[in-house]
C-alpha cells in the first residue's frame, strides 16, 4: 500500500507543470540472450519558491549462464526552497530490489524493498564558508520465503554533514574540507570522518602543491546465520596521506619537479584479529627537462619508492623497496625529423624479515629505448621503436635460488605512411620481437642427479607481425594530418558528410621453444591472419558503418559489425548496434545487440 501510494504522489508530481527540464535516458546490451537494461528518467521544475527534481532508475539483467534475473528499480524526488544563503528541503526516495533464480526452484523470489525519508540543507554562511547536511530515516523490509524466518527488517538513519572552507594568505591559497558520515541502522553501523586541507601556490617562479588527507572510520560486519542477520566482528581502518609538489614555472629552457607521497594505513579487527594489517609507503619522483642546444633537449626521471607491510601472522610481513632512473636526450630537425633515446634503470628488493623461508629476492631490469622518424617531401612518414631489455630475477637463498633467470627481449617496430593525394592514405605496420628465458643453474637441473625433484629448460619466444591497410577519405585525409596527427593517423576522426573507407589485412605468428643441449625445440606455435573492411558514411547528424571481418589460422572465425548513430546539437542521441560472430572450429554462432539512446528537451 505504501508503495503504490509513493508512486503516486510522485507520478502527480511530474505532471504538475509543463515547461520543464526533461531527460531521458536508456541503454540495452543483449549477448547470447544474456540482457541488461538500464534506463534513468529525469526531470526538473523550477517554480516561483521552490525546485522540484525527479528521477527514476532501472536496472535489469538476465543472465542465462547462471539462471539469474535480478531488477532494481528506484525513485527519487527532492523538493527544496532557497532563502538567500540557505538552501533547504525534502529527500523521498523508493527502491525495489528482486532476485529471481529459476534454475534452483526456490520457493519464490527474493525481494527487497527500501523507503527512505529525509532532509537536506545547505548553508553559504559566507562566499568561502559552505556547510552541507542531510539527514534520512530509513526502513528496508527484505522478503525471502526460502528460510523459515523470511521476513528482515532493516531501519534507522543516515547521516551526512559536509563542510568546505577557503581562504587565501600571503597569495597562498588554502582549502579545508570536513566531512562526516553516519549509518545506524538495525543491521548497518558506519561511522566516517573524512579530513581534507589542501595548500597550493602558483606564481611566476613556482608551483607548489600540498595536500593532507585523514580517514578513520568504524564498521560493524553482520552476517546472515542460519535465520537472523548477526554481528560477527567490528572493523576500524584509518588512513593517513601526505602529497607534495614543487615544480618550476620560470623559463622555457627548463624544466624540474618533485613529489612526493607518503601513505598509512591501519586494519584492525575485534574478533577475526588475523585479518588485521597495516601498511605504511614513501614514494618520490623527481624530472628533469632541460633544452641544452636549440636543437637537442636532455631529460631525466628519478623514482625511489619504500614500503613496509604488517600482518598479525608476522612471517608474513614484508619490506620492498625500488630505486629506478631514467635519462635520454631528444634531437629534432636534423637529418632525422626527431630522434629520442633513453636507458632505464631499476631494481626492486624484497625483504621478508620474520620468514623462514627463504624468500629474499631482487628484481633487476634495464631497457633501451631508440624512436626516430623521418618525413620525406610532406608524404611519407617513416617511423621505428627499437628496444631493448634485460630483466634478472635473484633469490638471495640458495632453496630457492634454482628460479634465478634473466629474460632479454629485443623488438623492433617500423612504420611507413604514405599518403597519395588528398584522399588515399597506405599504411604498413611491422613488429618483430624476440625473448629468451635463460635459467643460471639450469645445467644441474638437466643434469642426472635425482636429488633434484624438478627440470628447468632455457626458453625462447619469438614474434613477427606485418600489417597493411588502405584508407580513403573525402574529407580530405591531408588538412587533417598534421604533424602530430602524423604519429597516429589512424586515430583521425570521421567529420560529417564524409565518406571513410579502409581496406587492412593483418598477419601474426609466433613460436616457443625450450633448448635441449645445444639447440632449440619448437613447443608450440600460432599463426593468425586478420581482413577487414571498414565502410563508413556521415549525412549530418547520422552515421552508418560497416564492418565484415574474416580471421583463419589457428581460428577461424566470420564477424560483422554494424552500427547506426544519431548525434543531435541538443545532447540528444541514439545509436544501434548489431554483431553476429561464427567461430567455425566449435560450430559456434554468437551475437551481440547494443542500443542506446537519449532525449534532453
Amino acid at each position: 500500500m505504501k508503495k503504490s501510494i509513493l508512486i503516486s504522489i510522485l507520478t502527480l508530481m511530474i505532471f504538475l507543470t509543463l515547461n520543464s527540464e526533461v531527460s531521458f535516458n536508456s541503454d540495452y546490451h543483449e549477448y547470447n540472450d544474456n540482457h541488461q537494461l538500464n534506463y534513468q528518467f529525469k526531470y526538473n521544475k523550477n517554480f516561483s519558491k521552490f525546485n522540484l527534481n525527479f528521477t527514476n532508475k532501472l536496472q535489469k539483467s538476465n543472465n542465462k549462464i547462471f539462471d539469474q534475473v535480478t531488477s532494481l528499480n528506484e525513485f527519487n524526488t527532492r523538493i527544496g526552497t532557497s532563502i538567500k544563503r540557505v538552501n533547504h528541503g525534502l529527500l523521498l526516495t523508493y527502491k525495489k530490489k528482486y532476485d529471481h533464480y529459476p534454475q534452483y526452484q526456490l520457493q519464490g523470489d527474493i525481494t527487497n524493498n527500501q523507503y527512505f525519508t529525509g532532509y537536506f540543507v545547505d548553508l553559504a554562511l559566507t562566499d568561502s564558508l559552505v556547510t552541507s547536511a542531510q539527514f534520512e530515516y530509513t526502513l528496508s523490509e527484505e522478503d525471502n520465503p526460502n528460510i523459515s524466518n523470511k521476513d528482515f527488517t532493516n531501519k534507522g538513519y543516515i547521516a551526512n554533514v559536509n563542510t568546505n572552507y577557503g581562504f587565501r594568505f600571503w597569495n597562498n591559497n588554502y582549502h579545508l574540507n570536513l566531512s562526516y558520515d553516519n549509518d545506524n541502522r538495525s543491521r548497518n553501523y558506519k561511522n566516517q570522518l573524512n579530513i581534507n586541507l589542501n595548500h597550493y601556490l602558483d606564481n611566476d617562479y613556482i608551483y607548489f602543491n600540498n595536500q593532507i588527507f585523514y580517514q578513520t572510520s568504524q564498521d560493524d560486519i553482520f552476517r546472515l546465520m542460519g535465520d537472523n542477520y548477526q554481528q560477527t566482528d567490528t572493523q576500524n581502518r584509518d588512513n593517513f596521506q601526505i602529497v607534495s609538489q614543487l615544480a618550476n614555472n620560470y623559463g622555457n629552457k627548463f624544466f624540474g619537479s618533485i613529489q612526493s607521497i607518503f601513505n598509512k594505513n591501519n586494519n584492525r579487527r575485534k574478533e577475526s584479529v588475523n585479518q588485521s594489517s597495516n601498511d605504511k609507503s614513501l614514494d618520490l619522483t623527481a624530472e628533469l627537462d632541460y633544452q641544452l642546444f636549440d636543437r637537442v633537449s636532455l631529460f631525466m626521471e628519478n623514482n625511489y619508492n619504500f614500503s613496509h607491510k604488517y600482518f598479525s601472522e608476522s612471517s608474513n610481513n614484508r619490506e620492498s623497496d625500488t630505486k629506478k632512473l631514467k635519462v635520454g636526450f631528444n634531437v629534432s630537425n636534423t637529418f632525422l625529423d626527431s630522434l629520442s633515446v633513453s636507458q632505464a634503470m631499476e631494481i626492486t628488493s624484497t625483504y621478508f624479515p620474520n620468514a623462514e623461508l627463504g624468500f629474499d629476492n631482487d628484481y633487476i631490469s634495464e631497457i633501451t629505448s631508440i624512436n626516430f622518424r623521418k618525413l620525406f617531401a610532406d608524404f611519407i612518414n617513416w617511423d621505428n621503436q627499437l628496444s631493448y631489455s634485460k630483466i634478472q630475477e635473484v633469490y638471495i637463498f640458495g632453496k630457492y635460488s634454482g628460479n634465478n633467470n634473466i629474460k632479454s627481449s629485443y623488438s623492433f617496430h617500423p612504420n611507413v605512411d604514405i599518403l597519395l593525394g588528398d584522399n588515399i592514405l597506405i599504411s604498413q605496420l611491422y613488429s618483430i620481437r624476440i625473448n629468451y628465458d635463460d635459467y643460471i643453474y639450469d645445467s644441474i637441473t638437466n643434469s642426472d642427479n635425482t636429488n633434484i625433484p624438478y627440470t628447468l629448460y632455457d626458453r625462447f619466444y619469438r614474434q613477427v607481425s606485418a600489417e597493411y591497410k588502405i584508407r580513403f577519405d573525402n574529407s580530405p585525409v591531408r588538412n587533417r594530418l598534421n604533424n602530430s596527427i602524423w604519429k597516429k593517423p589512424n586515430d583521425v576522426i570521421s567529420l560529417r558528410d564524409n565518406v571513410n573507407l579502409i581496406l587492412s589485412y593483418k598477419y601474426f605468428a609466433n613460436e616457443t621453444g625450450d633448448k635441449r643441449s645445444d639447440i632449440y625445440v619448437i613447443t608450440g606455435e600460432n599463426k593468425k591472419h586478420d581482413l577487414y573492411l571498414l565502410a563508413e558514411k556521415n549525412f549530418g547528424p547520422f552515421n552508418l558503418s560497416f564492418k565484415p571481418q574474416a580471421g583463419w589460422g589457428n581460428a577461424e572465425i566470420y564477424e560483422f559489425k554494424s552500427a547506426f548513430t544519431y548525434q543531435s546539437s541538443d545532447n540528444s542521441n541514439l545509436m544501434i548496434s548489431f554483431n553476429p560472430k561464427y567461430e567455425v572450429d566449435s560450430k559456434e554462432y554468437l551475437y551481440t545487440i547494443d542500443t542506446m539512446i537519449g532525449v534532453r528537451f
